[in-house]
């Protein structure tokens, strides 16, 4: 959600503390100011109440009745299934691809619909304990995340959860000491043919879990049941390493004042607010089954060009358009295959640029250069880095930076992680820390969520945590 989206739905003629606080709620801080307000302000004109109503519509439905949508979430991930024909030519297996991409947009469609519910859900929370504030705080942002706690059943929760069961399953057996000595292969090989307990808790994980993988949007991304390299790795150390994190409990009371009715709009609103998170990961988790079938597709498509000589990669057929793909086909081009490999050249270095949370005119990467007695203040033991609470506890511990999850296996256990952002990639890194900072999110984001259900201390929007503080250093979140 952009900040755009929000004055297009409705705002005040002065900056209120309602567009502060969902700027807060969504964001994880405040990305509006006196002059943006007056920019968007200009380009958007006051709109009219009815707009704000209109808005929230779709929480308020959801309060009723589950949306249809959400509903057949699931039919519509089945439906991404791609039936193939040994004498399939290659036109007819894209055309194929080509028929359930509707079922995919159907899919994803769905988790975007009940993301947005579970959105508007923490924005009205907000909105509700800052009515009768000036600004927002520290202890509003906590006090909504204390109200949404831990939801039960976050898919994504449920990820560190069963590794951690499995580790400890391993780490009480007679092949413990074997196990962490093994190469990843070997761990591989030895949990997928175990035939006892161990074997079919692994198995079930990846029953469960084996579709997600990193960067799990991407056709190109290898999912964890093909390779499980990075959970047996996570496995090892887990057992290797006797470490329990300590559980943060959560406080019971809030810090702001409610009056009567607020307490009582409270009361009704959590629980579908927590129903919308977990469907929120539910719903994700059928999309990216939705694309697994359809990746499947792509590799049979691509598998079947290189063998018939039509492409010299079968790597480069995910950075291809539909369109392209389809005139590839018909030309095979010389042009259209140099501009599908120069994407695929640019990749690595696009996805290591970092932008502006907010971006008012063409966007321009973010270069921070820290000089030297810079560097030395700010790494400092005296140097305090203020964010937004999203899930309580106070933990002293050794940051770890990690920008790019490929190297996620120099986490520590105990560590505090100091990241950019988390999806799913990575979770079964979780049980290993003892607090989580990010650098973007919001108060139902994934780390926050996470953190929250396994009672890990977290910060979000922690403005260049990762270029402030090295790995390495003793730090503590509170």
């Amino acid at each position: 959600m952009s900040i755009e989206s929000l004055y297009a739905v409705g705002v005040h003629q002065k900056l209120n503390i309602s567009e502060k606080a969902t700027s807060v709620s969504i964001f994880g801080c405040s990305l509006i100011d006196e002059s943006i307000h007056r920019k968007l302000l200009h380009r958007f004109g006051v709109k009219p109440f009815k707009n704000v109503v209109t808005s929230l519509l779709p929480f308020f439905k959801f309060m009723i009745v589950k949306p249809q949508e959400i509903s057949k979430a699931e039919e519509y991930s089945k439906n991404c299934s791609v039936d193939i024909k040994e004498d399939d030519s290659v036109a007819q297996i894209l055309e194929k691809i080509k028929e359930k991409t509707v079922a995919l947009q159907k899919s994803i469609e769905s988790h975007l619909l009940i993301s947005q519910i579970s959105l508007i859900g923490s924005n009205v929370l907000m909105a509700i304990l800052t009515s009768r504030a000036k600004e927002v705080l520290s202890s509003h942002t906590s006090d909504v995340a204390c109200l949404i706690g831990t939801c039960g059943g976050v898919v994504s929760a449920s990820i560190p959860s069963s590794l951690k069961e499995i580790s400890d399953a391993i780490r009480s057996s007679e092949h413990a000491e074997l196990f962490v000595t093994m190469s990843k292969q070997e761990a591989t090989e030895w949990l997928r043919n175990d035939k006892n307990q161990i074997g079919k808790m692994f198995d079930q994980f990846l029953t469960d879990h084996g579709h997600r993988c990193i960067k799990e949007f991407d056709f190109a991304s290898i999912p964890w049941a093909e390779d499980p390299s990075v959970l047996v790795q996570t496995l090892q150390n887990s057992v290797r390493s006797k470490w329990n994190p300590s559980v943060v409990t959560a406080r019971e009371k809030i810090q702001t004042p409610l009056s009567t009715l607020q307490k009582k709009i409270i009361q009704i609103i959590i629980p579908k607010i927590q129903e919308a998170v977990r469907l929120r990961e539910i719903g994700k988790s059928n999309g990216i089954k939705a694309v697994l079938l359809i990746r499947k597709a792509y590799r049979q498509l691509a598998a079947k060009m290189v063998s018939e000589g039509r492409l010299p990669d079968s790597g480069l057929i995910y950075f291809f358009t539909l369109w392209e793909l389809e005139q590839f086909l018909k030309t095979r081009s010389s042009r259209l295959l140099a501009k599908v490999s120069r994407r695929r050249d640019m990749q690595s270095k696009l996805e290591i640029l970092r932008f502006p949370d907010l971006v008012s005119s063409v966007p321009q990467p973010i270069i921070v250069e820290i000089s030297h007695g810079e560097e030395t203040s700010r790494f400092s033991t005296s140097f305090i880095l203020k964010a937004t609470g999203a899930s309580e506890g106070v933990v002293e511990g050794t940051a770890r930076v990690v920008t790019d999850i490929t190297k996620a296996n120099e986490i520590q256990t105990g560590d505090i992680l100091l990241t950019y952002s988390t999806d799913i990639g990575w979770s079964p890194y979780f049980p290993y820390l003892s607090g989580v900072v990010t650098e973007i999110g919001g108060i139902i984001s994934h780390g926050a969520v996470v953190a929250r259900e396994l009672g890990l201390p977290c910060l979000i929007a922690a403005k260049d945590a990762t270029k402030l503080f090295k790995s390495g250093d003793r730090k503590s979140v509170v």
